[in-house]
């Protein structure tokens, strides 16, 4: 099947699960019997049980997408779920059933009345369909591929570790909340991965024109860089994403500037407070940004300058 035809069918599997509140399967008969409800029954619980495993050190979670991951105990147990449009989780009652029961305790404390399947998850249980990579970790190994290349040309990376990236990474997941306050937080954490990793003080001694960058900040001497390097003269659509995330940053750790958040916002045509929408737009804004670093960066085929000693 392709996409289309994918969809088609993960829509029909949700309106039967709807319908009928669960979608059939081998071993019904079996469960029937025993008094159980079928394994494909969907449960729902509120997206704060996601935040409690979270803040808690011996628990997991993997995102396979936007919208559907896994969540467990190291080497004891997991589960996969998916987050639909109402904003709840979704799991399969015969998974829940093979977590410990402190577990499913713990699930059921946030259980909500829900009927909407996640079509994300759907797709991805029922229809096999492989799952399309995260903007994160599109991001992430973009930011990879643009410190291998920037090193083969200036021996040196753009971006360095201050925090252990690998770990930081790890710690970041898609805003669970539509809120102001988990959207500035999270683009926080992204942007210790760009715009406060930025090695600055190498820019600066590789660049020709040492004026040109004098008392500059991070992103204002990454922008002197390329003009200078690669002599070209506009390079909004690279730096454009470096600066709406800083601010983003900065709309989270000072106060009075209200006005800049706002700012971001209009940058990324949000016209609305709609954030889960803003943060879609900025890491695939920030996504198209690094990719296009990533390919000035390939295709620069002139004599790899030397840092000077």
């Amino acid at each position: 099947m392709d996409e289309q035809e994918v969809d088609e069918k993960t829509r029909e599997a949700c309106n039967l699960i709807e319908e009928k509140g669960y979608a059939p399967s081998m071993g019904d008969q079996s469960r029937y019997q025993e008094k159980k409800l079928p394994f494909l029954t969907p449960f729902y619980f509120k997206i704060k049980l996601l935040d409690r495993y979270l803040k808690d050190d011996d628990y997991f979670i993997n995102w396979y997408t936007e919208t559907t991951g896994s969540i467990g105990h190291y080497d004891k147990w997991d589960i996969k779920f998916g987050i639909n449009k109402n904003g709840n989780i979704q799991v399969w009652y015969g998974d829940l059933e093979q977590i410990p029961n402190n577990e499913q305790a713990r699930f059921f404390a946030d259980k909500v009345n829900d009927t909407k399947p996640s079509f994300n998850f759907i797709r991805a249980e029922l229809m096999c369909a492989p799952a399309n990579i995260p903007h994160l970790t599109n991001i992430f190994h973009l930011r990879e591929s643009i410190n291998k290349n920037f090193h083969e040309k200036f021996n040196s990376a753009l971006f360095l570790d201050k925090e252990n990236s690998q770990e930081l990474f790890t710690k970041i997941c898609r805003p669970l909340y539509d809120s102001k306050e988990e959207l500035t937080r999270t683009l926080s954490k992204i942007n210790k991965l760009f715009t406060e990793s930025l090695n600055i003080s190498n820019l600066k001694e590789i660049i020709n024109n040492q004026e040109k960058c004098k008392e500059k900040g991070s992103i204002k001497t990454l922008e002197v860089f390329l003009e200078d390097i690669f002599s070209k003269s506009d390079f909004d659509n690279i730096i454009r994403s470096f600066y709406i995330l800083d601010d983003f940053r900065i709309s989270d750790t000072h106060a009075g500037v209200e006005d800049k958040f706002t700012f971001c916002l209009s940058r990324l045509k949000i016209t609305d407070n709609n954030y889960s929408v803003a943060y879609e737009k900025m890491l695939v804004s920030l996504k198209e940004s690094l990719k296009e670093l990533n390919e000035v960066l390939q295709n620069y085929n002139q004599n790899p300058k030397q840092l000077k000693k």
